[in-house]
């Protein structure tokens, strides 16, 4: 069986060009070197290098061969550094569920913190609707979830606020011209849109304007059908300002109204205590200031 020894020496020697130079790299002797390539040819059957004078020359199977030992020696420093952390309680595997209502690249840059805290982690990221979020904690699927809104005290989940985030009033250009203020009697006319989680628990009469509702899963599509001129809905501001700053939707407020603000909370399963990727993360999201636009993020 080729052991990692050979396959280290074949690699060094390859990127060497001679076993006296990978000796050196590797802190052994051109003999060991040679000796291990040799054992590697002997075991696989197969010529390496051709032996010229002061010179190696790869051979055509060689060439073949080089990038799957670099692979191989690849693979086996991951498992090493995996071993390594598991000595140290590190975490190997860390998963996210995101309410698709809050999916922003402020959130998406808490990834790359935990990538470079943790290297060796395995991620996945998981986006849908609050209820999906709730569901994939219950099942053990996402260790940590952070969900727009209140809903209602969860079962059996630890939740608590991340921080706050404007809602605003959006609807198409060719219904109302940017910065409007329209009358509560003239919305209630129009067809509104609503998430349908909010249905879902209850609570879309808490936020029902107009006497038509629809109800969509899915925010990206909730804003393409706003910019089609299919309905009205309140939205996070940090998620319809690029669209609004585009023209594709417009920003209106209903008469007599007030700001609205929701908020984002964490959750996780109260009997499982969050790993110290799970710890980064909340950090990260407690770190947020009110979820608002900026000119830099």
């Amino acid at each position: 069986m080729y052991s990692l020894l050979q396959l280290q020496a074949f690699v060094c020697t390859c990127e060497q060009g001679s076993f006296k130079q990978a000796a050196i790299n590797l802190g052994k002797r051109a003999s060991t070197i040679a000796e291990l390539v040799n054992a590697l040819e002997e075991e696989s059957n197969i010529q390496l290098f051709e032996r010229q004078t002061r010179k190696l020359v790869l051979t055509a199977p060689g060439k073949h061969l080089l990038p799957v030992a670099k692979a191989t020696l690849r693979e086996a420093n991951y498992f090493s550094a995996v071993v390594e952390d598991l000595h140290q309680a590190i975490p190997t595997k860390f998963s996210v569920a995101i309410d698709s209502m809050l999916s922003h690249p402020a959130i998406s840059r808490s990834y790359q913190t935990i990538l470079t805290e943790f290297p060796n982690i395995e991620l996945e990221v998981l986006v849908g609707d609050t209820l999906q979020v709730v569901d994939w904690i219950n099942n053990k699927e996402a260790e940590i979830g952070l969900i727009a809104s209140a809903l209602s005290e969860l079962d059996n989940i630890t939740q608590f606020t991340a921080f706050n985030f404007e809602l605003v009033e959006v609807a198409s250009p060719q219904w109302f011209n940017q910065g409007a203020i329209v009358s509560n009697t003239q919305v209630r006319e129009l067809l509104q849109l609503q998430s349908k989680h909010l249905k879902q628990v209850n609570l879309d009469k808490r936020f029902q304007v107009s006497h038509r509702v629809c109800y969509i899963n899915n925010l990206p599509e909730m804003l393409n059908m706003i910019s089609q001129g299919i309905g009205w809905a309140f939205l996070p501001r940090v998620i319809a300002q690029p669209w609004i700053d585009s023209g594709k939707v417009v920003e209106f407020s209903i008469e007599g109204g007030t700001s609205t603000f929701w908020y984002a909370e964490i959750v996780h399963l109260s009997a499982q205590e969050p790993s110290m990727a799970g710890d980064l993360f909340m950090q990260e999201m407690m770190s947020l200031e009110t979820f608002k636009v900026n000119k830099e993020t």
